[in-house]
C-alpha cells in the first residue's frame, strides 16, 4: 500500500467520525427544552348520562366534554324522535374551574361507594353517572350510589355541565 492509499484512507476515517459527530449531537441525540417552556397537558374528560324516569319514555341526555372543551351531546328524546348530536365548545373558564375544583384527591372522596336509600331516580325522577378521566386515573360517581350524593355544591356544578353543553 503506498502512502496515498494510507493518507486518503485515514483522511475519510477522521472526516467519517467529524460528519458522525456533528449527526449524533445535532440530528439524532435526545434534546431537552429550557426549563422555563415544559408545558404539562393533562386529559380531563367527562362523560355524563342521566338515567331515571327519562328511559321509560325514550332516551335521557348524555354528553362528553374532551380536555380541550369540544363537546358532544345527546338531549334527551322520546322513542319516536330521531336524536339529533350537537357539538360545541364550552368556554376555557369553565374547564379552568372543572380542573381546578375536581382534583385527583377530591374526586377519589367523591367515587366512595355508599349504600343508597332515597334516590331520585327510585321515583320516576333522574339521577346522573359521571365518568371522568384525569390523567390515567378514571373516576365513576352517581348521585345515587356514590358520596357525590352528599356534595351539593359538586353536584351543582356537574349539573350545570348539562346547561352549558345544551341540554
Amino acid at each position: 500500500m503506498r502512502r496515498q492509499d494510507l493518507m486518503a484512507i485515514l483522511g475519510t476515517f477522521f472526516v467519517g467520525v467529524l460528519v458522525g459527530g456533528y449527526l449524533y449531537l445535532y440530528g439524532f441525540s435526545t434534546q431537552f427544552a429550557p426549563l422555563g417552556q415544559l408545558t404539562e397537558v393533562e386529559t380531563f374528560t367527562v362523560l355524563a348520562e342521566g338515567y331515571g324516569g327519562c328511559e321509560r319514555g325514550g332516551f335521557c341526555a348524555s354528553f362528553q366534554l374532551e380536555s380541550d372543551g369540544i363537546f358532544r351531546a345527546f338531549p334527551a328524546a322520546f322513542e319516536r324522535e330521531e336524536r339529533v348530536r350537537r357539538e360545541g365548545e364550552v368556554a376555557s373558564g369553565v374547564m379552568r374551574e372543572l380542573r381546578n375544583v375536581f382534583t385527583a384527591e377530591y374526586l377519589f372522596s367523591l367515587a366512595e361507594p355508599i349504600e343508597s336509600v332515597d334516590c331520585a331516580s327510585f321515583v320516576d325522577g333522574i339521577d346522573y353517572r359521571y365518568r371522568i378521566i384525569r390523567g390515567d386515573e378514571q373516576y365513576l360517581l352517581d348521585t345515587c350510589d356514590t358520596a357525590l350524593s352528599y356534595d351539593k355544591s359538586a353536584q351543582d356544578r356537574l349539573r350545570n355541565l348539562f346547561s352549558d353543553v345544551g341540554l
